[in-house]
C-alpha cells in the first residue's frame, strides 16, 4: 500500500494544490525524532531535549497546516453562498418570462445549478480528505513519540473548525437538488405548453439558518 501522502497528491484537486494540509512536510518534521543526540549530555536528557525541540515543532506546523485548510474551505463556502443565492433570485425571475424565452433560461439555470452541485462535490471531497489527513498524521506523530495526543488535538483543535462542521455543505447540496428537482418540473411543463409556478425562494430552501446565512426573507421572495 502507497504511503498516505501519496494518496493526496493523486487526489488533489490541481488549481487547489497549495490548500492542502502539507501531509509530506509534518512528516518530515517527525523523521526528525531519529536525529543524532546532542553531545554532551546524557542520552535521557538528549533524547527529551530532542523530543521537545521535534513536538514543538511538529505542533506549530500543524496549527499552520490547519489554519490553511480551514481559511480555504471559508472562502470557498462564502463564494458558493453567494452564487447560490444568485442562482435562486434568477430562478424565481423565471415567472415573469414568456414561454419562447423561459425554456432557453431554465435549461441555462439547470446547467448552472449543476455546477454548483459539482463545485459542492469537490469542498465535500476537499475536506475528507484533509480530515483524514489530520487524523493519520497525529497517529503517526503519537507512534513514533510513544505519546497519546491525537484523539485530544483532534477534538480541541480540527473537530471544531467550521471546515469539520459538516452541516452547511449538506444543506447547500439539498437546496441545489431540490431547485434542480423543481427545474426539471418547470422545464417539462413548459415544453408540453403547460405553465407552471416555480416556488418562491424560501419554499426552495428549508432550513432556517441557511435562509439567514443567504440574507432570504420573506419580503424578498415575494417581490
Amino acid at each position: 500500500m502507497g504511503s498516505f501522502g501519496k494518496h493526496i497528491q493523486a487526489q488533489t484537486i490541481p488549481e487547489w494544490a497549495a490548500h492542502y494540509m502539507s501531509y509530506k512536510s509534518l512528516k518530515k518534521i517527525i523523521n526528525e525524532l531519529t536525529a543524532p543526540l546532542t553531545p554532551g549530555l546524557s542520552q535521557s536528557e538528549a533524547a527529551l531535549q530532542r523530543l521537545n525541540t521535534v513536538k514543538a515543532a511538529f505542533f506549530f506546523q500543524l496549527d499552520r497546516e490547519l489554519e490553511k485548510v480551514n481559511l480555504f474551505y471559508l472562502q470557498k463556502e462564502a463564494d458558493y453562498k453567494v452564487r447560490l443565492k444568485s442562482l435562486i433570485d434568477k430562478q424565481r425571475s423565471l415567472r415573469s418570462r414568456g414561454p419562447r424565452n423561459r425554456t432557453a433560461t431554465i435549461r441555462a439555470l439547470r446547467e448552472a445549478f449543476l455546477q454548483s452541485r459539482h463545485d459542492l462535490d469537490k469542498l465535500q471531497n476537499f475536506v475528507e480528505i484533509n480530515g483524514t489527513g489530520f487524523r493519520k498524521i497525529l497517529k503517526k506523530w503519537d507512534k513514533r513519540s510513544k505519546s497519546s495526543t491525537k484523539e485530544l488535538y483532534l477534538a480541541r483543535q480540527v473537530e471544531v473548525q467550521p471546515c469539520f462542521n459538516q452541516d452547511v455543505i449538506a444543506e447547500l447540496s439539498d437546496t441545489v437538488t431540490q431547485c434542480l428537482s423543481e427545474l426539471e418540473n418547470a422545464l417539462e411543463e413548459t415544453e408540453l405548453m403547460a405553465p407552471t409556478a416555480l416556488p418562491t425562494q424560501l419554499d426552495l430552501i428549508s432550513s432556517p439558518s441557511l435562509r439567514a446565512s443567504l440574507n432570504l426573507t420573506s419580503s424578498q421572495a415575494t417581490h
